[in-house]
Parts: structure tokens; sequence; C-alpha cells
């Protein structure tokens, strides 16, 4: 079944990414990107879900890097084919301090699932 575009199908895939991630699976975290998606942040741009999967696994190599993600939803604006997401982010650690910021989110149906297709977080 082909998935839907909207403010509920974004929503899931936010939350299931945090959900991923505070997990500490990071992998299964990264399948919210499309396989060509581009990540930008102060660190510069990636480009595709393996480069970015790399860049993550780099900066968080275990669980306790990776500590607890936040996510708060913004806004969400649809149109017909894509949708996107303004979100706040919040990274607690027990070893450091937290980390947060914002970032603007592109999601697409991409060979029948949600996936985010441009993410620039600062």
């Amino acid at each position: 079944m082909m998935a839907v575009l909207n403010r509920n199908s974004v929503i899931h895939a936010i939350q299931e990414f945090a959900a991923m991630w505070n997990q500490g699976d990071i992998e299964a975290a990264c399948q919210v990107y499309a396989g060509d998606a581009s990540f930008l942040s102060v660190k510069g741009l990636k480009r595709g879900r393996q480069q970015i999967l790399a860049d993550y696994r780099s900066n968080y190599p275990n669980k306790a890097s990776m500590g607890i993600l936040i996510v708060s939803l913004l806004e969400v604006r649809l149109s017909t084919d894509m949708a996107t997401a303004i979100v706040r982010w919040k990274l607690q650690r027990e070893d450091k301090e937290s980390e947060e910021g914002y970032g603007l989110e592109v999601f697409k149906v991409v060979e029948g699932n949600v996936c985010i297709v441009q993410d620039a977080s600062f």
C-alpha cells in the first residue's frame, strides 16, 4: 500500500526517527531518510542516506553518546507532493551538556514510504 503524505504521516516519521534514536539504533533511525537525501548542518552538506548514516556514526559512536532525543514539532506545511516540518530538537546526555537546535525537514513519498528528502538542522 502506498503511503499517504499528510500531517499524521509526517508526525509518525519524526516520532519513529526519535524512537529508534533513543533505542540506540542509528541505522533504523536513518531509514526515514530517502536514499538520495541531503542533510545540511554547520558541519557541511551530506548527500545520501549512507553518508548521513556514516556522519551520525562518527559523531555518535555508542548509545551513551546518542543520549535521549526530544523532538517538538513547531509547524507542518503540506503541498501536493511534499511536506515541510519545522522542529525543535534537544539531545540530553548524562556526560555532556545538552545540545539543542532547530531543523527544517522536507518529506516526500519515496518507494511507498514517507521519507525525509532534505534536512537542515542547526
